[in-house]
This record gives C-alpha cells, structure tokens and sequence, in this order.
C-alpha cells in the first residue's frame, strides 16, 4: 500500500509541476495579449490620423483645382497636379479602409483570445484545487 501512495505522490507531485508550467506560460500569453491590444490601439490612432491627413488633402486639392480654374489656361497644369493630389488622397483613404477592416479582424481574433486565455486560467485553477483535494486524500490514507 505505501508503494502505491509513493507512486500517488510522485504522480501528484508531477501534476503539480506541470500545472504550475501551463500556469506560467498563460500569464506569458496573458501579457502578451496586453501588449498586442496596446499595439492594436495605437495602429488605430495612426489610422485616424491617416483618415484626417487624406480628408485634408482631398479638400486641398479640391479648392486647388477650383483656384486653377479661375485662372484659366494658366492654372491647367496646377488643375493637373491637383487632380492627382486628389487621386492620392482617395487612394489612401481606400487603404486606409482596408487597412481598418483588417484591424478589426486582429481585435476580434484578440478578444477571442483573450476568453481563450480566461476560460484555460479558471481550468488552471480548478486543477489546482483538485489536486490539492487529492494530496490530502493520499495523505490522509498514510
């Protein structure tokens, strides 16, 4: 009998160790996580700014062809250079909305993650406390 209750504690003892493992590298990926949702949040700021630089520049080069044309013939080739300057902004702003859907597929990855992370942590903890209920049973067997 004592040799099966030596057997129950290096097993017990194993467990513990490799629940303690697992605990670790969650809380790694836990901070990780942070980290990415702190990274995600500040693309995001850019890309806002990104969107206002573009709107800016739309309206620059709208009011720049507008002026071109009180010109006339002289303004043709500022019309031209404004134009493309427009083309320029649209073109951002579509990258920028793409740019942002694909955010919005990393911050929902990310939250997915997250209750991943959450759901191993409370089975952990629930592992943890079994084992503890079972080193009392075996020592109290001795």
């Amino acid at each position: 009998m004592s040799e099966i209750i030596n057997e129950l504690n290096i097993a017990i003892n194993d467990t513990t160790q490799m629940v303690v493992e697992i605990s670790d590298l969650v809380s790694t990926l836990n901070s990780k996580q942070l980290n990415d949702n702190k990274t995600i949040n500040e693309i995001k700021q850019a890309l806002k700014l990104i969107d206002r630089v573009s709107s800016q520049t739309n309206i620059l080069g709208l009011n720049a062809m507008i002026e071109s044309a009180h010109v006339g013939e002289n303004g043709k080739s500022f019309a031209i250079i404004a134009n493309e300057v427009r083309k320029l902004a649209d073109e951002t702003k579509l990258h920028e909305v793409e740019i942002n859907k694909m955010v919005e597929q990393i911050i929902k990855s990310s939250n997915e993650t997250t209750a991943m992370l959450s759901r191993i942590t409370d089975d952990i903890q629930q592992a943890a406390a079994n084992l503890e209920e079972i080193t009392a049973t075996v020592e109290n067997m001795t």
